[in-house]
Order: C-alpha cells, then sequence, then structure tokens
C-alpha cells in the first residue's frame, strides 16, 4: 500500500503544479488584456482631459467683456468683474481648469503601477473628474456668455436656455454610469460604497 502511495502522491503534486502554472499563465493573460484595455480607454479620456484644461486655460485669460484700459486703480481689471454672472465664470472655469488637470495628472500616475487595481482605481477617479469637468465647463460658457450679454436681456436668457439642454444628456448619462459601474465593477461599487458611509458619519 504504502509503495502505492508514493507514485499516487508525486502524480497529485504534479498535477498541482501543472495547475497552478496554467491558472498563472491564464491569469497574466487575462491581466495583459485588462491593462491593455484600461491604456486605450485611459488615452482616449486623456485627450478629453487636456482638451478641456488648455480650453479653460486660455478662457481664464480671455475675459469675457475685456480688460479695463482706463488710466486709474483698477486698469488691468475685468469690466466685467463686479457682474454676479462673470463671477460664477470664473469660479465655474477654474474647477474644470483645475479637475481636467488632476485627471491628467491621474492617469500619467497610474501608468507607474502594475497593480491592475491600483491603475483602475486612479482611472475611475480620474473618469469622474473629467464629467465635473465638462458640468463646469458648460456652466463656465452659459454664465460668461451672459455676463457679455447681459444688456440684450433677451439674446442672454436665450443662450443659457440653449446652452442648458446639454445637462439633459450629461445628467442621465451619468447616472447610467454610475450603476454600470456598480453593477459590472465590485471594486468601484466598494469604493462608493465607502465614500456613502463615510459622508453619513461626517
Amino acid at each position: 500500500m504504502y509503495q502505492d502511495f508514493i507514485p499516487k502522491l508525486k502524480k497529485t503534486r504534479r498535477e498541482g503544479r501543472e495547475n497552478r502554472r496554467k491558472g498563472e499563465a491564464k491569469f497574466r493573460e487575462e491581466n495583459k488584456v485588462r491593462v491593455e484595455e484600461n491604456n486605450r480607454r485611459a488615452q482616449t479620456h486623456l485627450i478629453v482631459a487636456t482638451l478641456i484644461a488648455t480650453v479653460t486655460f486660455a478662457a481664464g485669460f480671455t475675459m469675457p467683456g475685456g480688460y479695463d484700459g482706463n488710466q486709474g486703480p483698477e486698469q488691468g481689471m475685468p469690466v466685467l468683474l463686479r457682474a454676479a454672472a462673470f463671477q460664477a465664470f470664473a469660479i465655474t472655469n477654474t474647477i474644470a481648469m483645475i479637475c481636467s488637470i488632476s485627471a491628467g495628472f491621474l492617469y500619467a500616475s497610474a501608468s507607474f503601477y502594475n497593480e491592475v487595481e491600483k491603475q483602475e482605481h486612479r482611472h475611475l477617479i480620474a473618469f469622474w473628474l473629467i464629467l465635473v469637468a465638462m458640468g463646469a465647463m458648460v456652466v463656465a460658457f452659459i454664465t460668461g456668455t451672459f455676463a457679455v450679454l447681459s444688456h440684450s436681456l433677451g439674446i442672454a436668457i436665450t443662450a443659457c436656455i440653449v446652452g442648458s439642454f446639454s445637462f439633459f444628456i450629461l445628467i442621465p448619462e451619468v447616472f447610467k454610469l454610475y450603476n454600470y459601474q456598480y453593477i459590472t465593477d465590485p471594486a468601484s461599487a466598494i469604493f462608493w460604497e465607502e465614500i456613502r458611509i463615510t459622508n453619513q458619519y461626517t
């Protein structure tokens, strides 16, 4: 009996090593495909983040209404500085730029991690920052347009209404993406659940 046990034990160990090698090879292959998909997606998102950062950076120095060129203490200051719509433009434009730059940084930093989970975690945060930047950029455009056209109230209101239509596309799509991430990606679900619990008790 002992002589029969030794060959069976060797066979079991050999099969175990082969199964482990097969499992590791399958994991590496799946991990490679997952990394390639994440990189392709990140490249597209990075282009969007770069475009938003470029546009909002330029808008931050090309102020609506121009600058005061008259001699005095307010020389060089924006003409519409005291308008509420202009102030909203400046704030939302800054939010859009900071969020897009932060998203670009996260996509760049994710490339230094070999762990797929760490990459996807940063990609997820960067993606939601891009969505925030898009919404803020739309608000910046609406408020900037209103500030410039405030003397022609009809045109200003019309421009704001037309500009607000984009939120009818953006907001439903955000909820769909949130639900999709929550259902298909357990790591994302845990991440957002942790945020919800943290906000609940703070």
